[in-house]
């Protein structure tokens, strides 16, 4: 999830979690990755261990990086880590993210919906909210 600070202070991420979740689906942490750096790999394990630090938590305020390409620095993506504990199509719909500025607590909810599929055998078509066949 694109995270864009228009304001002109640092704000920072107090919580995120899972909103409408299945049983059998469990957020194991989430980290910030700046948008220009964002990789697509996957890291280990996760969430790194430095995440939770104070720096880590923090969405700078946006403010253009290069005339050329409109990149802009500190927009960040938050990445989520998702465990499956338990057969099916499991799926969660919304993250709600909790955070602090200068001018007090805040929260936003993003209305998304997320399924994961286990064991994969059992879903050849692909994975969705339906039960296998």
């Amino acid at each position: 999830m694109m995270l864009i600070n228009t304001s002109h202070r640092d704000a920072t991420i107090d919580d995120v979690s899972l909103q409408h979740v299945d049983d059998g689906l469990t957020l194991v942490g989430w980290v910030l990755h700046d948008v220009g750096k964002l990789s697509t790999g996957v890291e280990e394990p996760f969430p790194p261990a430095d995440a939770r630090a104070p720096s880590s938590r923090t969405v700078q305020p946006s403010v253009t990086r290069e005339s050329s390409t409109g990149a802009l620095l500190g927009d960040v993506e938050l990445v989520v880590g998702i465990q499956i504990t338990s057969p099916g199509a499991l799926s969660a719909n919304g993250v709600r993210i909790s955070y602090t500025d200068a001018d007090g607590h805040h929260t936003m909810l993003f209305a998304l919906t997320m399924v994961l599929c286990a064991p994969r055998s059992d879903y050849p078509g692909g994975c969705s909210a339906d039960k296998p066949t």
